[in-house]
């Protein structure tokens, strides 16, 4: 039976749907942090949007290249376009840090959602840190094991999850609107422009906290993280109609993402002063009246269903990625397993992820406390801690990504030499905007590093897991994931 094609406005929807997930809930206060004034907030966006819609333009004309020669995705790409040295090292960041990592940060971004709409009912009590743990390795387990036993069962959910993830963004930006104009008759909650520079003196220096336009560097990888996944719907080119106007609905699906989010950025920092949807429902009405109690509850756990929509898309994603990289033996740990049996290789592939989940956890359990979190009363310290370092994970993870996007469009620039003055500029500005980021990730990374090395020296009396351990781990992490992508090379080419 021939496959129903689609039509153009599908793409765009589709594009658009695939994007809005975890990150505009939960790096909006980020950026504010970083920016501290609503123009930055602005410029912020407006920069990040244009630098995706470049890093679209030119992976739609490698998505047309790599198709010609049968591969599809970041690693059919990365095959045609770069070298043996560098797909490999595309390939085994995706096995070894990206796929584990996003099977780690989900479900704690939906236990923390579910949390929010708890303290609803629970204000002023912290939920339990181990608490959070296990509820959080339960989740992990579900978007694991349904995609295993039942694909059917993750389309029926996301069909009813999709819907219902866009409610909690309406709300933000109405309720954002009405309360800037009526609560706070007319005065947005942080500054419109603060250009001073915010060195605080009671933590070690930090190129974030130097000055707002370093603020705005710092805020790209928050943002690209909102747009994660958006070159995952090069895939459906081939089920529409008329296949040349993806690239037209792919940028307008991109465009239509830029515009939601940065309206509903801008909307939750007129009406609130860290730009959570937490707070912005704490103007709903008297917080003692049940039907406020309920309606604030629904609408922070609608959040957690957003999550719940993009976990479902990447666990069916992550379980047939690793189970095929397990059959054709790329995975580095289980090369020398050879088995037939299903069963044993899910079992093998939910223990590496699992390992990776519990991993991660333990280091996040000693990170710092982000000022992100100052002042939410229903996270106790460690469960602020995981939320920080999933923070620092997540976006180290998404810009690697874009790292591998950005040395796969070099390849392509590299063989396809006449492609165009306009793909070309589209492509350049998309590397710089890529390399300016990673630049001053690393460079922000070693100057915390040093910072707080120092601040120890001088403040002796400070416990180590404050500042030191922390920004040692964060460089630790660097490392390893570098070592991670050059890993592994002799074997041959595939």
């Amino acid at each position: 039976m021939e496959q129903k094609k689609i039509g153009f406005w599908t793409v765009v929807f589709f594009v658009f749907g695939s994007c809005v997930g975890t990150g505009i809930f939960f790096k909006n206060n980020t950026i504010i942090a970083n920016t501290g004034s609503l123009t930055f907030l602005i410029i912020a966006w407006l920069v990040s949007i244009f630098a995706i819609i470049c890093l679209c333009v030119s992976i739609k004309q490698v998505a047309i290249k790599a198709k010609l020669k049968n591969e599809i995705g970041i690693y059919g790409w990365a095959k045609v376009f770069c070298n043996n040295y560098f797909y490999k090292g595309v390939r085994n960041f995706m096995l070894y840090f990206s796929i584990p990592v996003l099977m780690f940060y989900l479900p704690y971004y939906a236990i923390q959602s579910i949390m929010d709409a708890l303290s609803v009912f629970i204000n002023g009590v912290s939920i339990n840190s181990w608490l959070m743990i296990v509820f959080a390795i339960i989740l992990f387990f579900y978007f694991i094991l349904i995609p295993i036993f039942s694909k059917k069962a993750i389309l029926v959910q996301n069909s009813i999850f999709s819907l219902l993830k866009f409610i909690p963004l309406l709300f933000g930006i109405i309720a954002g609107l009405l309360v800037f104009f009526i609560v706070n008759q007319g005065k947005p909650q942080i500054p419109l422009i603060d250009s001073h520079l915010n060195i605080p003196s009671n933590k070690p220096f930090s190129l974030t906290t130097f000055s707002p336009y370093l603020g705005i560097i710092a805020s790209i990888p928050a943002i690209f993280f909102s747009f994660d996944g958006f070159y995952n719907s090069s895939s459906i080119e081939s089920r529409m109609k008329e296949p040349k106007q993806f690239p037209k609905a792919m940028i307008l699906g991109i465009l239509l993402v830029g515009v939601v989010y940065l309206t509903f950025s801008i909307c939750l920092v007129l009406g609130t002063k860290n730009g959570t949807l937490v707070e912005l429902t704490s103007h709903l009405g008297d917080p003692n009246i049940l039907w406020v109690k309920i309606l604030k509850f629904i609408l922070l756990f609608l959040v957690a269903i957003a999550i719940f929509s993009v976990a479902n898309n990447w666990g069916l994603f992550t379980i047939d990625m690793m189970k095929t990289s397990f059959e054709k033996k790329e995975i580095l740990f289980f090369k020398k397993v050879n088995t037939k049996s299903e069963f044993k290789k899910y079992f093998l592939i939910i223990l590496l992820l699992l390992s990776y989940f519990l991993i991660l956890t333990f280091v996040g359990c000693f990170y710092i406390e982000d000022s992100v979190y100052e002042g939410i009363n229903n996270y106790d310290d460690t469960s602020k801690k995981i939320f920080s370092f999933i923070n620092l994970i997540g976006n180290w993870s998404s810009l690697f990504v874009y790292i591998g996007l950005a040395i796969i469009i070099i390849g392509y620039l590299r063989q396809y030499k006449d492609c165009g003055t306009t793909i070309k500029i589209f492509s350049y500005l998309s590397i710089l905007f890529i390399s300016i980021s990673v630049v001053f990730e690393v460079i922000n990374a070693f100057v915390t590093l040093i910072s707080s090395i120092l601040w120890q020296i001088q403040n002796p009396k400070t416990n180590i897991t404050t500042y030191l351990i922390p920004n040692i781990s964060k460089m630790l992490l660097l490392i390893v994931l570098i070592i991670i992508c050059y890993t592994n090379k002799k074997e041959k080419n595939i």
